[in-house]
Formats: structure tokens, C-alpha cells, sequence
């Protein structure tokens, strides 16, 4: 990854499908390195979070294609940035990616592809005053 980083700053297509060894503080580094990305699969990453949509969002303007399938932590919160903030996008996988709901992919459906149907939003929360 150093050696990527160091060398290949103009890449604009990434594979890191099932590298579990790759730290999330290693991807976000790669993340903010690499601003010309078009293409990311971050596809069955346990260690991507919110963190790392965030840091797309704000970095990853170029961004055409995201594949987080079964990135099981990341949540609407960071789908919302996404959503915002990446204007290019086109497609987004997040099949098994059970906190994303359609809340968060509704905003994107007008322009992205996504890999799951669309559902009933989930309802918000009820407060009560007391």
C-alpha cells in the first residue's frame, strides 16, 4: 500500500475486495492519496465504517463506481455523505450491508445504480415529551 501510495497517485481504478489485513487507518490514508478514483472495491471489508464513507465523500469527488458489499458496519450515515457529496456517482453495491436501509438510498435513486430494490423507509424514532 505504501508503495502504491508513494508511486501510482494517479491510479483510477482499485481491487481491495477481502483484504482484511488492510487496516481502515491504511484505506483512509489510500483514500485521501488517491482523489482520481473512479472505480473502488472495497467489497466484503469488515474494518470499513462510516469513517471511511466520510472521508469519500469528501475526497473522492471523481468517483464513479463503489462496491461495499458486505461491509457490514457502515450504516445511512455514511451512505447520506455519499449521497451529498459525490456527484459522479453512479453505482453502489451494498448488498449485505444490513445497517443500510432506505432511508439512506432513496436520495441516490433518482442517479445511481444500486444493487437493492427499494423498500419501505424505515420509520423514525417517536419521541415523547414528558
Amino acid at each position: 500500500m505504501e508503495a502504491l501510495a508513494l508511486h501510482q497517485s494517479l491510479l483510477e481504478e482499485v481491487d481491495l475486495a477481502h483484504c482484511a489485513a488492510i487496516s481502515e487507518g491504511c484505506i483512509l490514508i489510500f483514500i485521501k492519496k488517491f482523489r482520481n478514483l473512479k472505480t473502488l472495491n472495497l467489497e466484503g471489508n469488515k474494518q470499513i465504517t462510516d469513517k471511511c464513507l466520510h472521508t469519500m465523500a469528501k475526497y473522492s469527488k471523481s468517483l464513479k463506481l463503489l462496491n461495499l458489499g458486505g461491509c457490514s458496519e457502515i450504516t445511512d450515515k455514511g451512505v447520506r455523505a455519499l449521497a451529498f457529496n459525490c456527484p459522479k456517482l453512479e453505482g453502489l453495491l451494498v448488498r449485505g450491508c444490513t445497517k443500510v436501509t432506505e432511508n439512506s438510498l432513496q436520495l441516490m435513486r433518482n442517479r445511481v445504480h444500486l444493487d437493492r430494490r427499494p423498500t419501505e423507509p424505515v420509520p423514525a424514532p417517536e419521541f415523547v415529551a414528558i
